[in-house]
């Protein structure tokens, strides 16, 4: 596996922390079909190995807006175990800042600018661009790299989530977890007590 490590820093717009990533290799036309990821412990770092390939089945690439074909990575994520926030949120800017459960990236922004002014990217899940996003809210990049731009539906679908549930989707940079759209609900009798 390549080494990927992320610097920690802080959250865009106070949902988790984001930080820096160096970009992984892979094998020119190498496919895959399966999963594979390990999530462990080490030295006060959660570490999640994968080979980018989602546990649900991604959208059929290349298609209209992405050329590319998906292809397996070798990722090593190293984020905190136990994340600090920061004082005030640092800007992004459009690369990833986080892995799903199942070990593909979370990305959010685009290379894409507006306006060609660097300070405003793109998001691409908004519809002004067609980048080809799929059922799952992913898509390729040129490398092969499959990753998310929005929630995952595929993703929160195999692992259960539905509107009654919160479910774990990954982790941030920084080590915060990142939940699906539900918050936890209390059982009701539970709640008869409060």
């Amino acid at each position: 596996m390549n080494p990927m490590t992320w610097n920690t820093l802080p959250a865009v717009l106070g949902l988790c922390l984001a930080a820096g990533i160096l970009f992984p290799g892979n094998t020119p036309g190498e496919t895959a079909s399966k999963n594979s990821v390990r999530i462990s412990e080490e030295s006060g770092f959660r570490v999640v190995e994968s080979n980018g390939w989602p546990d649900h089945a991604p959208g059929a690439f290349p298609r209209r807006g992405n050329p590319n074909t998906v292809s397996t990575q070798s990722y090593r994520f190293k984020m905190p175990l136990h994340p600090v926030p920061e004082p005030s949120p640092v800007r992004r800017g459009g690369w990833w800042w986080g892995v799903a459960v199942n070990g593909v990236p979370f990305e959010p922004g685009t290379a894409e600018t507006w306006n060609n002014d660097p300070n405003w990217r793109y998001e691409a899940a908004t519809g002004f661009l067609d980048l080809g996003l799929d059922e799952h809210h992913a898509h390729v990049q040129p490398n092969g790299s499959y990753h998310y731009h929005a929630h995952p539906t595929g993703l929160a679908q195999l692992h259960g989530g539905d509107s009654e549930r919160m479910l774990l989707l990954g982790w941030a940079a920084d080590g915060f977890p990142v939940y699906s759209e539900r918050a936890w609900r209390a059982p009701q009798n539970l709640i008869q007590l409060l």
